[in-house]
């Protein structure tokens, strides 16, 4: 405060002594303090200032505003081995010190984040939230690629159970557990996705094509477009598979009711194919009987037209 009182009372003394007094005292005065990018602005404005009154003194107040301008510009030094914490940190000065002991995965078994008996219990805990923030904090200040729960669920209890921990999640009581738990799941697939995969390597992650049916099911809930193609791309060739080795829709339905119209539709496409089956057959074999046919016809035209110019030749001799 008693900074900002001398720092008013520098510019009120250059205001009254490096312009007019008659016109100091008439004439409202404004200091434009910082433009649009937060920077200092370099001169005094009056309202009714003329070109003539401006130039006065323009040098002098100038010297004065460029020494309050490196005033404020000065910045502290700062220990760049301290992480600067964002501001959900800041509001919780015991994660700041929990965030000097130990990194991501430290945080994550020194909260016992494993030790929980339920998902319900695990992400409504406030060891959770904690490690959480911690998270989002380390993702400010690191140039890789950003953590997700997801990842650090996959590494600290594998790929199937972590799964398994997110399909439970989406089955909770509470909204936000629920929430949580499709996301996540969401994000576990991405986690394993890359460009051309097929369902078979989420099959052989997860341990059985009921799990990776959940797991597409899933992305077609998304609320995102692209995640709902993907999912259903995923789907449908499994849900393929399902059809072909005799699964009922009933068994499918069970593993995920997201499945209940496109699984009818897939077992109505292939009941078709199979009722056009003969047709389609018999169509085949006219079709090669009609390329047998014409064959033959052609050799028979090619013997006759021999015979012909073999008579020619012979007629020509007599």
């Amino acid at each position: 405060m008693r900074f900002q009182l001398i720092v008013l009372f520098v510019l009120t003394t250059c205001v009254v002594f490096c312009g007019d007094t008659t016109a100091a005292i008439t004439t409202r005065t404004r200091f434009i303090a910082v433009n649009q990018y937060g920077a200092p602005a370099k001169r005094l404005l009056r309202a009714d200032a003329t070109p003539h009154t401006d130039n006065n003194g323009e040098e002098e107040r100038a010297a004065w505003i460029d020494k309050l301008t490196q005033i404020f510009k000065t910045k502290p030094k700062v220990d760049p081995t301290v992480k600067i914490l964002t501001k959900l940190d800041l509001q919780d000065p015991d994660l700041k010190k929990f965030t000097q002991k130990y990194d991501l995965t430290g945080a994550f078994k020194a909260l016992k984040l494993n030790k929980f008996k339920t998902v319900d219990e695990l992400f409504t805990s406030r060891n959770y939230e904690k490690w959480y923030a911690y998270m989002l904090s380390w993702n400010t200040q690191s140039n890789k690629k950003p953590y997700t729960v997801a990842k650090m669920f996959n590494k600290q209890f594998g790929s199937k159970k972590a799964f398994k921990m997110f399909t439970e999640a989406t089955k909770s009581k509470n909204p936000f557990v629920q929430q949580m738990g499709h996301e996540y799941q969401i994000q576990l697939f991405y986690q394993f996705y890359k460009t051309g995969d097929k369902y078979k390597k989420f099959v052989k992650i997860l341990g059985s094509e009921e799990e990776a049916g959940k797991m597409f099911a899933a992305l077609t809930k998304s609320p995102s477009w692209n995640d709902r193609q993907m999912g259903g791309n995923f789907a449908t060739a499994l849900m393929n598979k399902w059809a072909d080795k005799g699964m009922t829709h009933a068994q499918v339905v069970k593993i995920d009711q997201s499945f209940d119209d496109p699984y009818f539709y897939v077992l109505t496409l292939k009941a078709r194919e199979k009722q056009g089956e003969p047709a389609a057959k018999a169509r085949a074999a006219a079709a090669a009987a009609e390329v047998k046919k014409a064959a033959v016809d052609a050799k028979r035209a090619a013997a006759e037209a021999a015979a012909i110019r073999e008579a020619g030749k012979y007629a020509r001799r007599v």
